[in-house]
Protein backbone atom coordinates (compact mmCIF):
# COMPACT_ATOMS: atom_id res chain seq x y z
CA UNK A 1 0.00 0.00 0.00
CA UNK A 2 1.36 3.22 -0.85
CA UNK A 3 0.30 6.53 1.54
CA UNK A 4 1.68 10.02 1.04
CA UNK A 5 3.20 11.87 4.11
CA UNK A 6 0.74 13.77 4.84
CA UNK A 7 -1.94 10.83 4.48
CA UNK A 8 -0.01 8.94 7.27
CA UNK A 9 0.37 11.83 9.52
CA UNK A 10 -3.40 13.05 9.32
CA UNK A 11 -4.41 8.80 10.14
CA UNK A 12 -1.48 8.86 12.64
CA UNK A 13 -2.05 13.08 14.34
CA UNK A 14 1.08 13.78 14.90
CA UNK A 15 2.95 16.07 13.29
CA UNK A 16 5.06 15.24 10.21
CA UNK A 17 8.94 16.13 11.30
CA UNK A 18 8.26 13.45 14.12
CA UNK A 19 7.15 11.35 11.70
CA UNK A 20 10.24 11.76 9.92
CA UNK A 21 12.25 10.97 12.50
CA UNK A 22 10.46 7.68 13.52
CA UNK A 23 9.04 6.01 9.98
CA UNK A 24 11.86 3.69 8.39
CA UNK A 25 14.41 4.96 5.57
CA UNK A 26 13.07 5.05 1.62
CA UNK A 27 14.06 6.96 -1.10
CA UNK A 28 12.95 9.80 -2.15
CA UNK A 29 11.61 13.67 -0.55
CA UNK A 30 9.36 14.04 2.43
CA UNK A 31 6.56 14.35 -0.06
CA UNK A 32 6.53 11.19 -2.02
CA UNK A 33 4.80 8.09 -1.86
CA UNK A 34 5.65 5.81 0.93
CA UNK A 35 6.02 1.51 0.00
CA UNK A 36 5.15 0.37 3.57
CA UNK A 37 6.48 -2.42 4.83
CA UNK A 38 5.91 -5.08 8.03
CA UNK A 39 7.90 -1.76 10.25
CA UNK A 40 6.03 1.10 9.29
CA UNK A 41 2.25 -0.18 9.54
CA UNK A 42 3.62 -0.89 13.01
CA UNK A 43 4.65 2.51 13.65
CA UNK A 44 1.48 4.31 11.94
CA UNK A 45 -0.65 1.91 14.33
CA UNK A 46 1.61 3.13 17.44
CA UNK A 47 1.32 6.91 16.28
CA UNK A 48 -2.60 6.27 16.11
CA UNK A 49 -3.13 5.26 19.52
CA UNK A 50 -0.91 7.30 20.65
CA UNK A 51 -2.96 10.28 18.92
CA UNK A 52 -5.98 9.02 20.62
CA UNK A 53 -4.71 8.51 23.92
CA UNK A 54 -3.41 11.92 23.74
CA UNK A 55 -6.76 13.37 22.34
CA UNK A 56 -8.21 12.21 25.07
CA UNK A 57 -6.14 13.34 27.91
CA UNK A 58 -5.84 17.37 26.15
CA UNK A 59 -6.88 19.54 28.64
CA UNK A 60 -10.51 21.14 28.24
CA UNK A 61 -9.50 24.17 25.31
CA UNK A 62 -9.05 28.05 26.20
CA UNK A 63 -12.34 30.03 26.68
CA UNK A 64 -13.01 32.00 22.98
CA UNK A 65 -13.82 35.68 22.82
CA UNK A 66 -17.62 34.59 22.46
CA UNK A 67 -17.13 33.12 25.67
CA UNK A 68 -17.49 36.36 27.31
CA UNK A 69 -19.77 38.41 25.35
CA UNK A 70 -22.34 38.45 27.89
CA UNK A 71 -20.10 40.30 30.40
CA UNK A 72 -19.10 42.39 27.91
CA UNK A 73 -22.55 43.38 27.11
CA UNK A 74 -23.91 43.80 30.85
CA UNK A 75 -20.78 46.14 30.83
CA UNK A 76 -22.33 48.39 27.96
CA UNK A 77 -26.14 48.14 28.76
CA UNK A 78 -24.50 49.15 32.71
CA UNK A 79 -25.57 46.13 33.94
CA UNK A 80 -22.32 45.12 36.21
CA UNK A 81 -21.84 46.37 39.27
CA UNK A 82 -19.72 49.36 40.29
CA UNK A 83 -17.49 47.37 42.36
CA UNK A 84 -15.95 45.61 39.43
CA UNK A 85 -16.11 48.01 36.70
CA UNK A 86 -15.79 51.79 37.51
CA UNK A 87 -15.48 51.29 41.41
CA UNK A 88 -16.54 52.63 44.45
CA UNK A 89 -16.72 55.80 46.71
CA UNK A 90 -13.58 55.88 49.16
CA UNK A 91 -15.37 57.98 51.12
CA UNK A 92 -13.77 61.24 49.97
CA UNK A 93 -15.27 63.03 47.08
CA UNK A 94 -12.13 64.64 45.86
CA UNK A 95 -10.31 61.19 46.13
CA UNK A 96 -13.25 59.76 43.97
CA UNK A 97 -12.54 61.99 40.96
CA UNK A 98 -8.82 60.44 40.40
CA UNK A 99 -8.73 56.88 42.25
CA UNK A 100 -12.13 54.62 43.25
CA UNK A 101 -11.49 50.49 44.18
CA UNK A 102 -12.14 47.84 41.84
CA UNK A 103 -12.49 44.41 42.75
CA UNK A 104 -9.91 42.17 41.40
CA UNK A 105 -7.49 45.13 40.74
CA UNK A 106 -3.68 45.21 42.42
CA UNK A 107 -2.77 48.38 43.77
CA UNK A 108 0.74 49.75 45.21
CA UNK A 109 0.92 52.25 47.81
CA UNK A 110 4.17 54.02 47.75
CA UNK A 111 5.79 56.76 50.36
CA UNK A 112 9.09 58.11 52.52
CA UNK A 113 8.36 56.13 56.42
CA UNK A 114 6.43 58.67 58.43
CA UNK A 115 3.76 59.97 55.57
CA UNK A 116 0.90 58.32 56.44
CA UNK A 117 0.87 55.19 54.12
CA UNK A 118 -0.68 52.64 57.14
CA UNK A 119 -2.90 55.49 58.83
CA UNK A 120 -4.46 56.30 55.42
CA UNK A 121 -4.75 52.20 54.39
CA UNK A 122 -6.98 51.93 57.54
CA UNK A 123 -9.11 54.92 57.21
CA UNK A 124 -9.71 53.79 53.58
CA UNK A 125 -10.48 50.43 54.96
CA UNK A 126 -12.83 51.30 57.49
CA UNK A 127 -14.62 53.74 55.02
CA UNK A 128 -15.21 50.89 52.62
CA UNK A 129 -16.70 49.09 55.17
CA UNK A 130 -18.69 51.43 56.96
CA UNK A 131 -19.85 52.92 53.07
CA UNK A 132 -20.16 49.20 51.41
CA UNK A 133 -19.66 46.81 54.13
CA UNK A 134 -16.73 45.82 52.76
CA UNK A 135 -14.44 42.90 54.17
CA UNK A 136 -10.76 43.43 54.47
CA UNK A 137 -8.43 40.98 55.13
CA UNK A 138 -5.45 42.55 57.00
CA UNK A 139 -1.45 41.56 56.93
CA UNK A 140 -0.19 44.25 58.92
CA UNK A 141 3.34 43.19 59.94
CA UNK A 142 3.96 46.37 61.98
CA UNK A 143 1.01 46.70 63.90
CA UNK A 144 0.18 45.28 67.29
CA UNK A 145 -3.10 43.58 67.77
CA UNK A 146 -4.15 45.44 70.90
CA UNK A 147 -3.06 48.61 69.57
CA UNK A 148 -4.39 48.15 65.92
CA UNK A 149 -7.96 47.48 67.69
CA UNK A 150 -7.68 50.72 69.48
CA UNK A 151 -6.93 52.65 66.24
CA UNK A 152 -9.64 50.77 64.24
CA UNK A 153 -11.72 51.71 67.14
CA UNK A 154 -11.02 55.80 66.88
CA UNK A 155 -11.36 55.83 63.16
CA UNK A 156 -14.99 53.98 63.47
CA UNK A 157 -16.02 56.29 65.83
CA UNK A 158 -13.92 59.64 64.66
CA UNK A 159 -13.10 59.90 68.21
CA UNK A 160 -9.43 59.62 70.43
CA UNK A 161 -9.91 56.09 72.79
CA UNK A 162 -10.01 58.01 76.01
CA UNK A 163 -12.88 59.87 74.94
CA UNK A 164 -14.93 56.69 74.11
CA UNK A 165 -17.51 56.31 76.96
CA UNK A 166 -19.78 53.57 75.64
CA UNK A 167 -19.53 50.15 75.40
CA UNK A 168 -17.12 48.34 72.87
CA UNK A 169 -18.95 45.34 72.18
CA UNK A 170 -21.44 46.76 69.54
CA UNK A 171 -18.04 47.98 67.77
CA UNK A 172 -16.22 44.74 68.34
CA UNK A 173 -18.80 42.61 66.23
CA UNK A 174 -18.56 45.39 63.25
CA UNK A 175 -14.54 45.23 63.23
CA UNK A 176 -14.81 41.24 63.77
CA UNK A 177 -17.21 40.77 60.92
CA UNK A 178 -15.31 43.32 58.70
CA UNK A 179 -12.07 43.19 59.75
CA UNK A 180 -10.21 39.51 59.30
CA UNK A 181 -6.24 39.22 60.90
CA UNK A 182 -4.09 37.17 57.95
CA UNK A 183 -0.88 37.98 59.42
CA UNK A 184 0.46 39.87 62.64
CA UNK A 185 3.23 41.93 64.57
CA UNK A 186 6.54 40.40 63.08
CA UNK A 187 5.05 37.46 61.80
CA UNK A 188 6.95 35.77 59.22
CA UNK A 189 4.63 34.27 55.93
CA UNK A 190 5.63 33.90 52.64
CA UNK A 191 3.53 35.21 49.69
CA UNK A 192 2.20 31.89 49.11
CA UNK A 193 1.37 31.11 52.47
CA UNK A 194 -0.94 35.21 53.06
CA UNK A 195 -2.52 34.25 49.94
CA UNK A 196 -3.93 31.36 50.59
CA UNK A 197 -5.29 32.32 54.06
CA UNK A 198 -7.03 35.40 52.05
CA UNK A 199 -8.85 32.77 49.58
CA UNK A 200 -10.11 30.85 52.38
CA UNK A 201 -11.41 33.86 53.58
CA UNK A 202 -12.68 34.70 50.26
CA UNK A 203 -14.68 31.33 50.38
CA UNK A 204 -15.65 31.63 54.24
CA UNK A 205 -16.51 34.95 55.11
CA UNK A 206 -16.52 37.07 51.21
CA UNK A 207 -13.36 38.73 51.62
CA UNK A 208 -13.07 41.85 49.47
CA UNK A 209 -10.22 43.46 49.94
CA UNK A 210 -5.98 42.44 51.23
CA UNK A 211 -4.04 44.51 52.51
CA UNK A 212 -0.22 43.41 52.63
CA UNK A 213 2.03 46.12 54.91
CA UNK A 214 4.74 46.47 54.34
CA UNK A 215 5.59 43.87 51.49
CA UNK A 216 9.42 43.91 53.05
CA UNK A 217 8.19 41.14 55.60
CA UNK A 218 7.07 39.01 53.30
CA UNK A 219 9.18 35.75 53.91
CA UNK A 220 11.02 34.54 51.21
CA UNK A 221 10.75 30.89 49.72
CA UNK A 222 12.97 28.18 51.23
CA UNK A 223 16.15 27.89 49.47
CA UNK A 224 14.79 31.01 46.89
CA UNK A 225 18.14 32.16 45.00
CA UNK A 226 16.29 34.59 42.75
CA UNK A 227 16.62 38.30 42.81
CA UNK A 228 15.28 40.95 44.40
CA UNK A 229 13.25 42.22 41.08
CA UNK A 230 12.86 38.47 40.05
CA UNK A 231 11.55 37.67 43.43
CA UNK A 232 8.84 41.29 43.07
CA UNK A 233 8.05 39.90 39.54
CA UNK A 234 7.14 36.63 41.04
CA UNK A 235 5.47 38.40 43.74
CA UNK A 236 3.07 40.45 41.60
CA UNK A 237 2.36 37.57 39.28
CA UNK A 238 0.92 35.76 42.01
CA UNK A 239 -1.15 38.24 43.71
CA UNK A 240 -2.73 39.49 40.11
CA UNK A 241 -3.60 35.92 39.51
CA UNK A 242 -5.25 35.82 43.33
CA UNK A 243 -6.80 39.21 42.31
CA UNK A 244 -8.16 38.64 39.11
CA UNK A 245 -9.17 34.62 40.07
CA UNK A 246 -10.91 36.05 43.88
CA UNK A 247 -12.48 39.16 42.16
CA UNK A 248 -10.24 40.79 45.33
CA UNK A 249 -8.70 44.16 45.61
CA UNK A 250 -5.00 43.75 46.99
CA UNK A 251 -3.26 46.40 48.24
CA UNK A 252 0.54 46.73 48.78
CA UNK A 253 2.55 48.92 50.99
CA UNK A 254 5.90 49.29 49.60
CA UNK A 255 8.76 51.58 50.99
CA UNK A 256 10.72 53.81 48.61
CA UNK A 257 14.23 52.58 47.58
CA UNK A 258 16.79 53.79 49.54
CA UNK A 259 18.10 56.62 47.04
CA UNK A 260 15.16 57.79 46.90
CA UNK A 261 14.49 58.56 50.28
CA UNK A 262 18.67 59.78 51.16
CA UNK A 263 17.30 62.54 47.94
CA UNK A 264 14.79 64.18 50.16
CA UNK A 265 12.64 64.45 46.64
CA UNK A 266 9.21 62.52 46.75
CA UNK A 267 9.35 59.33 45.22
CA UNK A 268 7.24 57.89 41.67
CA UNK A 269 6.43 54.51 41.41
CA UNK A 270 9.63 53.54 39.77
CA UNK A 271 11.47 54.31 43.09
CA UNK A 272 9.80 51.62 45.06
CA UNK A 273 11.73 49.71 46.70
CA UNK A 274 13.50 46.12 44.96
CA UNK A 275 11.83 46.22 41.21
CA UNK A 276 9.87 48.18 38.51
CA UNK A 277 7.74 45.57 38.24
CA UNK A 278 6.43 47.15 41.18
CA UNK A 279 4.77 50.12 38.55
CA UNK A 280 4.85 48.06 35.47
CA UNK A 281 2.58 45.10 37.40
CA UNK A 282 -0.12 47.04 39.61
CA UNK A 283 -3.26 48.26 38.07
CA UNK A 284 -3.25 51.58 40.00
CA UNK A 285 -0.24 53.25 41.62
CA UNK A 286 -0.35 56.21 44.67
CA UNK A 287 2.11 57.94 46.44
CA UNK A 288 1.84 59.49 49.83
CA UNK A 289 3.73 62.80 50.82
CA UNK A 290 3.44 64.99 53.41
CA UNK A 291 4.54 68.42 52.02
CA UNK A 292 5.56 69.77 55.58
CA UNK A 293 6.84 68.26 58.73
CA UNK A 294 8.39 71.08 60.55
CA UNK A 295 5.48 72.58 62.77
CA UNK A 296 7.38 75.48 62.49
CA UNK A 297 6.90 75.97 59.12
CA UNK A 298 3.22 75.63 59.19
CA UNK A 299 0.64 72.92 59.69
CA UNK A 300 2.31 69.21 59.00
CA UNK A 301 -1.32 67.27 58.68
CA UNK A 302 -1.86 67.99 55.43
CA UNK A 303 -1.05 64.86 53.03
CA UNK A 304 -0.83 64.69 49.09
CA UNK A 305 -2.09 61.65 47.38
CA UNK A 306 -0.32 61.53 44.45
CA UNK A 307 -2.52 58.68 41.69
CA UNK A 308 0.58 57.78 39.38
CA UNK A 309 -0.83 55.14 37.44
CA UNK A 310 -4.61 54.22 36.54
CA UNK A 311 -4.83 50.68 33.81
CA UNK A 312 -8.53 51.39 33.40
CA UNK A 313 -9.74 55.16 33.22
CA UNK A 314 -13.19 53.86 33.82
CA UNK A 315 -11.87 53.82 37.60
CA UNK A 316 -9.77 56.69 37.64
CA UNK A 317 -7.19 59.09 36.58
CA UNK A 318 -3.99 60.43 36.88
CA UNK A 319 -3.63 63.46 39.18
CA UNK A 320 -3.23 65.02 43.35
CA UNK A 321 -5.30 64.91 46.07
CA UNK A 322 -4.57 66.61 48.77
CA UNK A 323 -6.51 65.51 52.55
CA UNK A 324 -5.95 66.85 55.67
CA UNK A 325 -5.39 64.33 58.59
CA UNK A 326 -6.54 64.52 62.15
CA UNK A 327 -5.26 63.66 65.25
CA UNK A 328 -8.34 63.69 67.22
CA UNK A 329 -10.01 61.02 65.53
CA UNK A 330 -7.40 59.07 63.18
CA UNK A 331 -9.12 60.20 60.20
CA UNK A 332 -9.03 62.26 57.09
CA UNK A 333 -11.04 64.88 55.46
CA UNK A 334 -11.05 66.55 51.86
CA UNK A 335 -11.59 70.06 53.69
CA UNK A 336 -8.76 71.56 55.32
CA UNK A 337 -10.79 73.22 57.99
CA UNK A 338 -12.84 70.98 58.64
CA UNK A 339 -10.93 68.34 61.30
CA UNK A 340 -9.72 71.65 62.92
CA UNK A 341 -13.70 72.37 63.65
CA UNK A 342 -14.12 68.62 64.27
CA UNK A 343 -11.03 68.66 66.89
CA UNK A 344 -12.69 71.59 68.85
CA UNK A 345 -16.74 69.87 68.62
CA UNK A 346 -15.09 66.78 70.42
CA UNK A 347 -13.19 68.51 73.14
CA UNK A 348 -16.74 70.87 73.86
CA UNK A 349 -18.87 67.58 74.05
CA UNK A 350 -16.19 65.78 76.27
CA UNK A 351 -15.53 68.34 78.43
Amino acid sequence: MELSLGQVCRQAQAPAHEMLRQLPAAPGSPGAAWTWGRGSAAVLSAWAGAGAAAARKAPTARRAFVDHCETVQRRQRGQLSPEFESGVSTGWKKLDEFMRPVRGEVVVVCGQPGSGKSEFMLSLAVNLAKLHGSRTGLCLFEHKCDELFIQLLEKLNEVHFSLLKHSLERDRQFLSRHFKIISEFSEEATVTEILASAAALVEQDGLENLIIDPYNYIAKPENCRDSETELVSSYMTQIQRFAKKYKVCVWVVVHPSKGSQTSGNSPSLYDCQGSAHWYNKCDKGIIVVRPNRNPQQGSTRQVELQVQKVRDSASGQLGTVKLTFNPATRGYSDSENEPELRSRELLRSHA
